[in-house]
């Protein structure tokens, strides 16, 4: 859901739904929900246009996965941080 904001930058539930590639299979209702739980935990915005709500990431992408890396490090040792990160630093492909 946030990854369909970041992409599109704002939009409506059809316009999030739609970028989401699961206008087939997800529920407009369902595409509300979430949208409207992402911006009851602060990770989304939304303001009214007309009879519409438009939703707003309230985080850019590189701070929600920063954290969420983050989160997932927490407690383990340094050294195995410092493991994991190189790990996955090598497994980014390279840009052609």
């Amino acid at each position: 859901m946030l990854q369909a904001l970041w992409q599109i930058g704002s939009g409506s539930v059809d316009q999030v739904r739609e970028a989401m590639s699961a206008s087939d299979t997800v529920a407009y209702n369902t595409v509300q929900t979430m949208l409207n739980r992402l911006v009851e935990t602060g990770l989304a915005e939304r303001r009214r246009e007309g009879r519409a709500f438009i939703y707003t990431a309230a985080v850019q992408e590189e701070t929600y996965l920063s954290r969420a890396v983050t989160e997932q490090l927490d407690g383990t040792s340094p050294e195995t941080a410092r493991r994991v990160l190189r790990r996955a630093l090598k497994e980014i492909p390279p840009r052609s």
